[in-house]
């Protein structure tokens, strides 16, 4: 804000910048002649002849040498205004650092008793697991034992209704005349049937009826199992009587000083590397590979011999 923009009244001192600014035109009046002497001595469009090539070179060497000066006096400047942002930092800090150091004590040691808590909850789900597990087994088992009774007993039933059918009839046969006994002898093997397959019916209900239990004690394993596999977060997490939750949060990491370039799998990571860090390794590979005539070659890119007039 200039003294025409601030208005009758206004005794509220001038901004930072201004004061600044002020400062420095008083200091340094002759860089900003200088500036200006050069901006008029203004080079030709176009260089046409060495004549002209040499002058642009003393005025090209003029402009370099102001600039290293001006650059000198800002550093020099600048250096006040970096101690002073040292002295800022350094008070503030020591506000901070005691205090981030205490919540970092205080989340190691919830850290530690949560990674415990994580543990014990998630060896009680595998013994929840391992329960229900050995349960299906069993109940697997039974469900084979009774169908290996069942089809024992269909078995038993069958022969014994045979048997029955057979000696019934061959009674029937010696009291009755032989169309009578063998029509009663038919009749038996019928009956014997139907009570073979009531038979039957029954033990298929019984074997069904287990292979339900099974799968019921089945699906509860897997329920637990799941359970089981629970997140960290899941396991750990605490809430206190004021809302504050803690839980473990989990990342996949790796040991920086496993990383061996020779081993690493650059092709994996290719889709992770940002094009700035291609940049630079373009420009690490062509500084290496390009100190002979021969233009260097790199799949991928186009590789041009460039150059630039530098004055000394």
């Amino acid at each position: 804000m200039t003294d025409e923009t601030r208005g009758i009244g206004d005794n509220n001192p001038p901004p930072e910048s201004e004061t600044i600014h002020a400062r420095l035109d008083v200091t340094y009046p002759e860089l900003a002649a200088r500036r200006d002497e050069l901006l008029r001595d203004r080079a030709p469009e176009t260089v046409a002849d060495e004549e002209t090539n040499k002058a642009c070179a003393t005025y090209a060497k003029s402009l370099q040498a102001f600039l290293k000066q001006v650059d000198a006096h800002r550093r020099a400047e600048k250096a006040e205004y970096r101690k002073c942002a040292g002295y800022v930092d350094g008070w503030f800090s020591q506000l901070s650092s005691p205090v981030n150091a205490v919540k970092e004590a205080v989340e190691d040691r919830q850290t530690e008793y949560q990674r415990d808590k994580s543990a014990a909850e998630l060896r009680r789900r595998k013994e929840i697991e391992r329960v229900e597990r050995e349960k299906a087994e069993l109940l697997t088992k039974e469900h084979e034992r009774r169908e290996r009774e069942a089809r024992h007993a269909r078995g038993l039933a069958a022969d014994a209704a045979r048997r029955d059918a057979m000696e019934r009839a061959a009674q029937q046969a010696v009291a009755e005349k032989q169309a009578a006994a063998a029509a009663v002898a038919a009749a038996a093997v019928t009956v014997a049937k139907r009570a073979a397959a009531e038979e039957a019916k029954k033990a298929a209900r019984a074997v069904k009826a287990a292979a339900q239990e099974a799968k019921r004690q089945e699906a509860a394993a897997g329920a637990a199992s799941n359970k089981a596999a629970a997140g960290l977060a899941e396991l750990s997490r605490t809430r206190s009587d004021e809302g504050a939750v803690a839980s473990l949060k989990s990342w996949f990491d790796f040991e920086e000083s496993t990383v061996n370039r020779a081993d690493l799998d650059l092709e994996a990571l290719r889709q992770h590397l940002p094009v700035g860090a291609l940049y630079i390794a373009i420009r690490s590979y062509i500084k290496a590979e390009g100190k002979a005539e021969r233009t260097p070659l790199l799949r991928g890119i186009v590789i041009f011999k460039n150059s630039r007039t530098v004055n000394h």
